[in-house]
């Protein structure tokens, strides 16, 4: 419609200035003809019995004449070419004065190189004999641009028509203006008879628009829903709104998926969005044609938007060359892709950064040749731009992630060995620091048996065998002893799993360090040993006090009483028993720090020898341990838990054992 509105107003601007020409020509004002006929920009020529007696400068230098000589007198159908000359010879032969509408016609310069006009053949009266005036518009660059603009949308319909998913183009009228290949096959269509009709019409045959339509509400954001059609199919539907360069609302992009199985659902959503990004970047394409002779250069639509300019329709060339906005960083290395580009010694294909008209940095991706045009025969960089500022930024997000990544694993409080066939491709600084290595050739020199204890190097070589062949069936988990720079030893718990980098497969190990979980067991072993061994020491001295007071009773002995007083305080010496319960106390607070001061706090009513018994139970005694450390029988061990259950006011459904090992 704008394409024929502009013909329209081409085709008054003509009759006009015909009509201006006309009365002029037969007042014989040859100042006037100079100023109009002369100056003008458009091509004008008389023509008499089929030659030209008269030609303006403007034709003259379209036909590439030196001269009016050279063209007065010539046929005018040896300057049009052969598929076109039925056109004149019809026009001339016309005598009617009433208006007709401009034609097409391809000319032909004088040095056989061709170009397009949009003329007017109009019945004329010159030196008082009939004659034809003709005036020609110049629309080479139109016809180029077009070409341009059918390239880009050919380009831009192909990326759509390759998805599986319904992509639909709507008017703020409703009516459908463009419909991708899976939308023709689901309305079972082939050719573009949907053009113009109603979008609920085609679709749902409703008279009316659908419930929460965004074309209804003329929605200013992007709207996402999920919906059930007549089939019972389930689709997530997108509508992205469409804006002129005024802001002003044109139309709505319609996305549609088939999300209809439910187990997938998630999934098809991810890809639809995913999609979208891809019918978004398709979008972002633009055309350049620069000639390299004449410096013109012509921009397409998506060029300008590019370049961060707005856009008419009346634009067909941008005086600036699109190198001035080319990052400053940048501009060398991409003029000197061009040169060679230019000189046929390759084609441009370059990732760089420009800054827009509006100071916005973007990142561009430029492809192009070098061609010789077939009109005007100069050489022509022919080039297609992509806005990919949104990938590069994604890209750069996605690097940022794995070098924050890459820098938790190399500062890690655990080990981390990658090998590829037993040789090792990554090892982070933890490992490097506590085997003393400066590099991967350190670490091979080594080998993996070699970081081993020598008591645990028979385990180290059966894994070694699993690094061999690049494959962990399961996940393997040992403990294993390792031995520090320092040579003292590290207990590390060592995990063998598969893992795939890049489609690459590697044998993951990660070596935890477990030295204080292993010495905390040891110690707590130790507590335990030592507080059975003071029980025990003190039990016997007590049985050995109570067989010696019995012989004392005996007046057999009676006369060494100050002997068996040096006997008794020997043992008194030795059972000590609040001394061995307060160095077993600091022994056992090493291991279980916060055991008592937790205990006392949730339970408060505890007496000393309750919370002895609960120690006993951390330390994992047995009911016999606990009677020997007691020196009562097992049986009142028993009775003591159940009478400590009611003290800590602990329900039936608690096992006391479970309860004091949370602590």
């Amino acid at each position: 419609m704008e394409r024929l509105n502009l013909l329209i107003n081409n085709f008054e601007t003509l009759n006009k200035e015909l009509k201006i020409v006309s009365t002029q020509l037969k007042k014989e004002n040859k100042e006037f003809y100079n100023s109009i006929v002369e100056n003008s920009t458009n091509y004008i020529a008389v023509i008499q019995e089929g030659k030209f007696v008269f030609i303006n400068s403007k034709g003259l230098q379209l036909l590439r004449c030196t001269s009016s000589a050279d063209i007065i007198g010539k046929n005018i159908l040896d300057t049009i070419h052969a598929d076109y000359q039925y056109i004149v010879i019809d026009r001339l032969a016309t005598t009617s004065s009433l208006p007709v509408t401009p034609v097409h016609l391809k000319n032909v310069r004088f040095d056989k190189t061709f170009f397009d006009t949009e003329s007017n053949l109009i019945p004329f009266v010159y030196n008082k004999k009939p004659a034809t005036l003709i005036i020609s518009r110049n629309i080479t660059p139109d016809l180029e641009y077009n070409t341009a603009l059918q390239i880009e949308e050919k380009l831009r319909a192909d990326i759509l028509n390759s998805f599986k998913e319904v992509i639909a183009f709507y008017s703020i009228n409703h009516n459908i203006i463009w419909l991708n290949d899976a939308g023709k096959k689901q309305l079972n269509i082939k050719d573009d008879s949907y053009v113009g009709e109603l979008c609920h019409n085609v679709w749902f045959n409703n008279n009316k628009p659908c419930m929460n339509c965004p074309v209804v509400s003329r929605v200013f954001v992007p709207t996402e829903r999920i919906v059930t059609l007549n089939d019972n199919r389930i689709w997530m539907v997108r509508h992205t709104p469409l804006f002129d360069d005024n802001g002003t609302l044109t139309g709505f992009v319609e996305y549609r998926s088939d999300i209809t199985e439910k187990e997938n659902t998630k999934n098809e959503l991810e890809r639809s969005h995913a999609r979208q990004i891809r019918a978004e970047i398709a979008n972002s394409f633009g055309h350049i044609e620069s000639d390299l002779t004449t410096g013109l250069q012509i921009w397409s639509h998506g060029a300008y938007n590019i370049f961060g300019h707005s856009y008419s329709e009346n634009q067909t060339s941008h005086k600036e060359n699109f190198v001035k906005y080319i990052h400053h960083e940048d501009s060398e290395q991409v003029k000197q892709l061009l040169q060679l580009t230019y000189n046929g010694k390759k084609n441009f294909d370059f990732i760089f950064r420009i800054i827009d008209a509006n100071d916005r940095e973007k990142t561009v991706r430029g492809i192009g040749e070098v061609r010789i045009d077939t009109v005007t025969k100069n050489k022509k960089f022919f080039g297609v731009l992509q806005d990919i500022t949104h990938i590069s930024n994604l890209e750069k997000q996605i690097f940022d992630e794995r070098q924050k990544y890459k820098m938790l694993a190399e500062n890690a409080p655990l080990g981390l060995i990658l090998t590829q066939n037993n040789k090792p491709v990554y090892i982070n600084k933890t490992t490097m620091s506590w085997l003393d290595l400066k590099s991967l050739s350190d670490f091979e020199k080594v080998g993996f048996v070699g970081l081993f204890h020598p008591n645990d190097r028979k385990i180290a070589e059966e894994l070694s065998l699993k690094l061999k062949e690049n494959d962990v069936p399961s996940p393997l988990v040992k403990k294993l002893r390792i031995l520090n720079n320092d040579g003292s030893i590290r207990y590390i718990r060592l995990d063998l799993v598969n893992n795939s980098i890049n489609n690459q497969k590697y044998i993951q190990t990660v070596l935890i360090d477990i030295t204080s979980d292993v010495l905390k067991e040891k110690k707590q072993k130790q507590v335990a040993a030592d507080a059975l061994y003071m029980n025990q020491k003190n039990t016997i001295l007590s049985e050995i006090e109570s067989v010696l007071i019995k012989t004392l009773d005996d007046k057999k002995f009676s006369k060494n009483q100050k002997d068996f007083k040096k006997i008794f305080d020997i043992i008194n010496s030795y059972k000590q028993l609040d001394k061995d319960w307060k160095m077993l106390i600091a022994n056992f607070e090493e291991v279980h720090p916060d055991f008592f001061s937790k205990l006392k706090k949730m339970h408060p009513m505890l007496s000393s020898n309750d919370i002895k018994h609960c120690a006993c139970i951390k330390m994992n005694f047995e009911t016999k341990e606990i009677a020997r450390f007691f020196n009562i029988k097992a049986s009142s061990v028993q009775i003591g838990r159940v009478r400590l259950k009611k003290k800590m006011n602990l329900s039936d459904s608690i096992d006391l054992r479970s309860y004091i090992l949370s602590f």
